[in-house]
């Protein structure tokens, strides 16, 4: 197998698992194993690392020309940010300063 061709099956593998995962979740785990496309953490984050993925759902469906065959893009990245705002973002106290929290396992990290 072409290194071209084994990149080329790779992003397909981890493409597709993302597009199961869609209607789980909107949000992304860091790190996923490219071979068994399972996530190998429960972080979650907005922040470096965790960034790029979420950039790329909406620069997909607009390089893609916002047509219907590219729709699942913009989905998946309204889904994750609404799941950001309902489950990443929070006000500090006493200054109500509003901020974007991480996620590890089974709660937010401040």
């Amino acid at each position: 197998m072409t290194n071209s061709r084994h990149v080329t099956l790779t992003k397909s593998h981890l493409h597709r698992n993302l597009r199961l995962l869609l209607h789980v979740q909107g949000l992304m785990p860091l790190y996923m194993n490219p071979k068994s496309g399972r996530f190998t953490t429960t972080k979650l984050s907005l922040g470096a690392l965790g960034d790029s993925y979420y950039e790329y759902l909406l620069k997909m469906w607009i390089m893609r020309g916002r047509t219907q065959d590219a729709d699942m893009y913009r989905v998946m990245w309204e889904k994750a940010m609404d799941e950001m705002i309902e489950r990443l973002v929070f006000t500090s106290t006493p200054d109500n300063l509003t901020y974007v929290a991480e996620f590890e396992r089974y709660a937010a990290t401040h």
